[in-house]
């Protein structure tokens, strides 16, 4: 009877052991998805150092792909009575506005017509 309780016992302790690629998969779960992950490796083939954080200027422009967003509580909508293209605006991003001053000027071949029909009936 006690053979078989060493056996049980042995077997329930070997079942609650933890394999290393267990141990591995949940480390790479951890990792933050909106972060980067540099190895080891990588830290010394690209011959990074760690140091104080320091201001630094960078003569290099970088290129990026993006947009500008405005918190909810600063946006304003403007719309028109019709359609047309933006042709110019004397605004730029961040700019304050003041009542009754010009936002954009546009253009669409329907205004054309009616100011022809305007004068036509002003005649």
């Amino acid at each position: 009877m006690k053979h078989i309780y060493i056996i049980l016992i042995s077997l329930a302790l070997i079942a609650c052991e933890e394999s290393e690629n267990q141990s591995k998969t949940t480390t790479k779960e951890q990792l933050p998805s909106n972060g980067i992950v540099v190895t080891k490796a990588q830290f010394n083939t690209e011959k990074m150092q760690l140091g104080m954080l320091t201001e630094q200027w960078f003569n290099t422009k970088v290129k990026a792909t993006g947009f500008i967003d405005v918190p909810p509580q600063n946006k304003s909508s403007v719309s028109t009575f019709m359609g047309g293209y933006i042709v110019k605006t004397p605004l730029l991003i961040g700019d304050k506005v003041k009542k009754g001053q010009l936002l954009i000027s546009l253009e669409n071949t329907d205004f054309v017509e009616i100011q022809q029909q305007y004068l036509e009936v002003a005649e």
